[in-house]
């Protein structure tokens, strides 16, 4: 796979960036609110 991207640069799979890089993860950040509140009730 490696040596076709090589072959073939245009065609590579773009990462997709759901959040910035460096931040702290809003995903994560709800999670462990859920969690708290589970905890705490």
């Amino acid at each position: 796979m490696a040596r076709w991207y090589e072959r073939h640069p245009t065609q590579r799979p773009i990462p997709l960036r759901v959040e910035p890089a460096g931040r702290p993860s809003k995903l994560v950040t709800l999670t462990a609110l859920k969690v708290l509140a589970r905890v705490a009730a």
